[in-house]
């Protein structure tokens, strides 16, 4: 039997619950799930709930930057973007600067998610992330190549993310003109940053927060490329980048209870589902609501999930008679 419950409702349910089943375990999220099967998830450090991310789609790697001014190389497995001092003739001042493009683009039609986990520095100085169009794209190859100067077309387009001094703002810019009317503020408490990017419905979320900052007004509906820019002494450290699916799943490790017969209780929000491995078939089957589970073999269970769902918590029980 699978029952999904609200936050809400939990507790009250929970000891009519206990007094009908016998708890054989919980599960933890932090030791009972299949990662290498499994699509980006986090667990919060304090209240140990699971939040599902997307389906990795693509991973990008150091070959994929393309530095257009300052240093990027690769650390480890970590992406390291370094300003430094320029010889474009683009800009009226000695800042020192950093721009990196991701030479893949985000195909629309194929990609929903954009996540991006990095850290930062200095919070004092300016750090930039920028969805921008072909035309922009195109324009800051050329610069590279010393074949553009500074004057873009008006058809060259970005929404452009900046980080500074602990908040977000986001803008659009058209060319040379700044829309500000989307200027938005958002708190940033900490220098290690998850960034999730839901290109399909338009919002920007980070760090686990449970506020989201619509920009769907902004998205252009063609193909974009990602930007990276920071100034002065600071740098950027890309750790994970990733283009992904909303839709993916959560693979547990195999669990065996043998001449069993389980319930499994799954507390959550938004629309997971429990599915199983069926030996006969060789297929995934769903689990229904008020169906028992007997295990006379090692179990495989999989939850299918959607960008932004949650699991609270996870209980295996089994009848007290």
């Amino acid at each position: 039997m699978v029952q999904k419950f609200s936050v809400f409702d939990i507790e009250a349910w929970g000891k009519n619950m206990l007094n009908k089943y016998h708890l054989l375990r919980e599960l933890d999220f932090t030791k009972d799930i299949d990662i290498e099967r499994s699509g980006i998830y986090f667990v919060h450090s304090e209240k140990k709930y699971l939040e599902f991310v997307c389906k990795v789609k693509e991973q990008i790697l150091f070959n994929d930057y393309i530095s257009i001014i300052g240093r990027t190389h690769e650390q480890e497995k970590d992406v390291v973007i370094i300003p430094s001092n320029s010889n474009l003739q683009i800009f009226e001042d000695s800042i020192k600067r950093a721009i990196t493009l991701i030479r893949k683009p985000i195909k629309l039609n194929e990609v929903d998610i954009v996540l991006i986990s990095f850290m930062v520095s200095d919070f004092q100085h300016d750090f930039h992330i920028r969805l921008c169009n072909q035309d922009y794209y195109n324009w800051m190859c050329k610069l590279k190549e010393k074949t553009m100067l500074y004057n873009p077309d008006i058809s060259s387009r970005c929404i452009a993310y900046c980080f500074n001094n602990k908040v977000l703002s986001v803008k659009s810019l058209a060319g040379s003109q700044i829309n500000r009317n989307n200027y938005i503020l958002l708190p940033i408490n900490d220098k290690n940053i998850y960034q999730i990017l839901n290109l399909k419905k338009g919002f920007f979320k980070a760090n686990l927060q449970s506020s989201y900052v619509y920009y769907n007004e902004l998205i252009q509906k063609e193909d974009q490329y990602l930007y990276f820019s920071c100034n002065r002494n600071a740098k950027m450290t890309i750790n994970k980048l990733i283009y992904g699916n909303e839709n993916g799943y959560i693979y547990l490790k195999p669990l065996n209870y043998d001449n069993e017969k389980i319930h499994i209780l799954m507390e959550c929000s938004g629309r997971p589902t429990l599915e199983f491995f069926c030996e006969v078939s060789r297929q995934w089957k769903i689990i229904e609501d008020n169906r028992l589970l007997k295990l006379n073999h090692q179990v495989q269970l999989r939850i299918s999930m959607h960008n932004g769902d949650k699991i609270y918590k996870m209980f295996i029980l089994k009848d007290r008679s």
